[in-house]
């Protein structure tokens, strides 16, 4: 979420894992035709839209940058308030929190009837809202955007380890928190009011 005053503005920035491949691409190809079109969104956040013809063809680029040195923005996650299950549409998550700006950048597996659930951990304001302990468990598969209180900007892979720990210290692994399992449940799932009632 990004505040900007008293209105919340709402990027998705792990879709900078979407532009590190495009990147690639755009070094092998040549720049035939390119126009591009500045925009300001807000004071510290612009839109920029590149149209690029090459040699491999058309490019349709928008680029949403930030100034994290602004005090009256903050970027950050934004999932359904109700149920992390629920799927919708990134106009109507940013609409439903004030944003001015929103980027889609999650994976999710859909599971029918508008819910799914997402790729990855999924941090929100500071707070886990979903996570695996298999995600990026054997090598490193999929990568996760993210921004600390210092506004350090990181692009790593995560690996997470979650556990239940008793009074005594005793502990006991939990494969999954707000994802269901692909186990069949023989492994130890947590949920809370984010996953649904």
């Amino acid at each position: 979420m990004i505040y900007k005053g008293k209105k919340t503005i709402v990027l998705f920035l792990v879709s900078v894992m979407l532009l590190l491949p495009l990147s690639t691409v755009l070094a092998s190809s040549n720049v035939i035709y390119e126009t591009s079109n500045k925009q300001a969104v807000t004071s510290g956040v612009t839109l920029e839209n590149i149209v690029r013809f090459t040699t491999d063809g058309w490019l349709n680029i928008n680029v949403l940058r930030i100034d994290l040195a602004n005090e009256y923005i903050k970027v950050d996650t934004l999932t359904d308030e109700n149920s992390i299950k629920k799927l919708v549409s990134t106009p109507n998550l940013a609409k439903s929190r004030g944003a001015v700006a929103a980027i889609n950048a999650s994976f999710f597996n859909p599971t029918g009837n508008g819910t799914g659930y997402p790729d990855g951990p999924i941090v929100e304001s500071g707070k886990i809202i979903s996570a695996s302990a298999e995600y990026n468990l054997y090598n490193d598969v999929m990568a996760s955007f993210s921004i600390d209180k210092l506004n350090n900007v990181m692009y790593d892979y995560w690996k997470t380890s979650i556990e239940l720990i008793a009074p005594n210290g005793r502990s006991i692994p939990v494969a999954q928190y707000n994802k269901p399992s692909k186990t069949g449940y023989t492994d130890i799932t947590i949920f809370d009011r984010r996953w649904g009632e």
